[in-house]
């Protein structure tokens, strides 16, 4: 897996699945890096597959993952909790923003 598969714009179901796939797999190599350079355990929330149904709470989940690398990195952050596949212009913006938010995630801790 790549983080370069998060800066793809998912446009089908296939490359949303795809994003959401790498998304959550990176989510773990951070998650793994904080706990073996800070000492400090973070909950990994399931965020893949995207659910049919209560994408609320998918999106809460994911914007929790967020906050507490963030606050641990102290790279700053965004919200991501708005973030909409069906809305192309919007989808576009956030994914730019989020690969961003891993990128400064994994420059912060050296992986």
């Amino acid at each position: 897996m790549s983080i370069a598969g998060l800066y793809q714009i998912p446009r089908t179901p296939e490359e949303i699945s795809r994003w959401v796939f790498d998304n959550a797999a990176d989510h773990i190599v951070i998650i793994n890096a904080i706990s073996d350079q800070k000492g400090r355990l973070l909950t990994s929330y399931v965020i893949d597959p995207l659910p049919q149904v209560d994408v609320p709470n998918w999106l809460w989940r994911h914007q929790t993952m967020h906050s507490d690398m963030d606050g641990i990195l102290r790279t700053g952050g965004n919200d991501f909790s708005g973030l909409d596949f069906h809305d192309p212009v919007a989808l576009e913006y956030l994914v730019q923003l989020h690969f961003n938010e891993h990128l400064a995630a994994h420059a912060a801790l050296g992986i």
